[in-house]
């Protein structure tokens, strides 16, 4: 089995809880470069032959609560430090860096946090541009969103096969579509009831040049056996829906 694949118009898997909006785009990031924790969360099947009879739905939640279990620490990796923060209050974008940079991404891919509330319309207009830029196969991007005072919820930008143009996925609603890069300027962006880009987490450097077959090709094991059936993510459909914090 390869590595998840999504496309817009695909389903998407609702985050599991109200705080894990973050969490879970960070797990749907490290499903598209990892063929194993697709198969566990999925299928249930662990990397020795062991099964787990679960519903898909407690595999995710419980890989949620994993990532911000780390996100939120004072040390998300070995010999790394951060500011805490509250569980309570979601995910930090220090934290989903420091997440990106150790195993949601492709490896030695360095991010950055970029502020965009501040910012008038064609700032927000160039900024976006120059981000989107940036992503690649294996390295997306988390975007805050919120309302005018407050960032809320937390969703991923992505591109899912070399040459296509960025995907949006909102774990309030599971919904993937085409990234709504006219109405995220207009401050319309509407994803599950929140309209205002706040905050990008994003690739550090400009994409690199690659071939499409060899985007994956350190990655064990995706190159000989089918893509994962993302049909299979219908049945994360328990959460709470729409994102209440980020």
């Amino acid at each position: 089995m390869q590595a998840l694949r999504l496309a817009a118009g695909d389903p998407g898997p609702l985050q599991q809880s109200g705080v894990s909006c973050g969490p879970a785009c960070l797990t749907v990031a490290r499903m598209m470069i990892s063929p194993g924790l697709t198969r566990w969360i999925l299928y249930g099947l662990g990397p020795r032959g062991e099964h787990d009879s679960r519903p898909t739905s407690a595999r995710f939640a419980e890989h949620e609560q994993q990532v911000l279990a780390r996100t939120n620490s004072v040390m998300p990796s070995p010999g790394a430090l951060q500011a805490p923060w509250p569980r309570a209050l979601g995910m930090p974008p220090w934290g989903a860096q420091s997440e990106l940079e150790n195993g949601a991404a492709l490896p030695g891919t360095c991010y950055a946090i970029t502020l965009l509330r501040h910012l008038t319309s064609e700032a927000l207009e160039d900024t976006v541009r120059r981000l989107l830029g940036r992503l690649d196969v294996g390295m997306p991007m988390l975007l805050y969103v919120g309302s005018p005072s407050l960032p809320r919820h937390v969703t991923l930008a992505f591109v899912g096969e070399q040459g296509q143009r960025p995907t949006l996925y909102d774990p309030g609603c599971g919904r993937v579509g085409a990234f709504p890069a006219a109405a995220l300027v207009q401050r319309r962006l509407g994803l599950s009831g929140w309209d205002h880009p706040w905050i990008a987490v994003h690739p550090a450097g400009p994409a690199p040049v690659r071939n499409g077959a060899d985007v994956f090709a350190a990655m064990r094991g995706r190159m000989t056996s089918p893509v994962a059936d993302c049909s299979g993510l219908s049945n994360l459909g328990q959460g709470p829906g729409r994102g209440t914090r980020r």
